[in-house]
This record gives structure tokens, sequence and C-alpha cells, in this order.
């Protein structure tokens, strides 16, 4: 056996081999070489065009109060201690058994807010009071589209109940919710007047002639 011309045969074989690898490697790499790219961008809109103002956005709520009848005075007053006056007259400051004193806050969504929910809290006894007075005081209160109807004759024909004449100042149940529409983009929401009645009841013992007593409500709106 010729074992010099079957190593030449092999070597033969072998270096034919591998450059037929070498052609598929190089066409290879020069396929890949030769691919078309293109790439595509999108973006979060609301409606808009790239670099406007129409990107996604959060909205807005917020609620303002007015305890007197003018425009001027619409505020915000977050806490306590910064907390409006609903001003139920002179007649408030010599309360007898019996008499039933009313107030209002007027209520609203500022401009570009969304919708809301509101409840009045029961009310906390604020600096100054005297709890035996305070355990005695009754009240009622009523939603209503104006402040002009708060009185005695409007809150028994007038808006809607959401606490119920005679409840005591000291109850610790919420009252009815109600709600406050969306602003627009230059005008506040419509505003509703909350009108509440607080009574002396009648029969009411002798021991608190002299007291004083500063019921505090506490308004929580919780935007829809």
């Amino acid at each position: 056996m010729n074992t010099h011309a079957e190593s030449r045969r092999r070597t033969r074989r072998l270096v034919a081999l591998a450059a037929a690898g070498l052609v598929l490697a190089v066409g290879a790499t020069a396929s890949a070489m030769a691919a078309w790219t293109d790439t595509e961008w999108v973006w979060g809109s609301a409606g808009g065009v790239l670099g406007g103002e129409d990107g996604l956005a959060t909205s807005v709520f917020a609620v303002q109060q007015n305890t007197g009848t003018g425009d001027a005075a619409w505020s915000d007053r977050p806490t306590s201690a910064t907390a409006g006056a609903i001003s139920f007259t002179a007649d408030a400051a010599s309360l007898a058994p019996g008499d039933t004193v009313y107030g209002f806050v007027r209520l609203r969504t500022v401009v570009e807010s969304v919708a809301g929910t509101v409840v009045m809290k029961p009310a906390l006894p604020g600096d100054g009071t005297d709890t035996d007075l305070f355990g005695a005081l009754t009240f009622g209160a009523r939603v209503m589209s104006s402040p002009t109807t708060c009185s005695a004759a409007g809150f028994a024909s007038n808006g809607t109940a959401i606490v119920a004449p005679g409840t005591p100042v000291t109850s610790t149940a919420d009252a009815a919710s109600f709600t406050l529409a969306a602003a627009g983009d230059s005008v506040p929401g419509e505003e509703r007047t909350v009108c509440v009645a607080l009574t002396l009841p009648a029969g009411s013992p002798s021991t608190l002639q002299g007291l004083q007593a500063l019921p505090v409500w506490q308004f929580v709106s919780t935007s829809n």
C-alpha cells in the first residue's frame, strides 16, 4: 500500500474542505454587511404633536370655599388653623333654649379641576369650647344652589338634606355626600352652598347660661 500517496490525497481533501469553509464564511459575512437597517420611534401623546404640550399629563382637583356672599373671598383653607368662619349672625352670640340660627359656606372646584364628591365630617370642639354647651347643640345641613335661601324659610323647602335637623353636634356620623361639578378651562365649577342650621334645643338647662361653644366642621373632597 502506498502510504505516501494516500497521505497526499488526505492533505488535498483537507485543503479543499478548508477552502470551501472559508468561502462560506466570507459569503456569510458579506451578506450580513450588506443588510439594510431602519429604525422607528413613537411617543406617548394625548393627541398632540412631538414637542408640543399634549404629552401624557395628570388631572387637577382642588376645591375653594367662601363663607360670604361676594366673589372676592374665595380661598383655600386646608387646615383647622386656617378655617373659614361660618357666620350664624349676631343672634348666635345670645342663644336661648329653642333658638335656631343659620349660616353657610359656598364650595366650588377651581379652574381646570375635575369633578369631585364632598363629605361633611363630624364637628370637633374648637379652642375655648365649653363641653356642656357643645354637647347640647344640635344641627342640620342642606346643600343648596345659592346662599340667599339659607334661612328658616329656605331651609325648610330648598336643596337636599345631608344632615337631618336635630342631629347632635357630637354625632360621629358623616353627612351624606354631594358632588361638585368639574370646572372649565378658564372658569371655576358651579358652586354649591351648604346651609347649616344650629339649634340650642328647647328645654336646655339653665346651667348652660353664659357659656361658649365653637363647632369646627371639615369638608373632605375626593375627585371623581
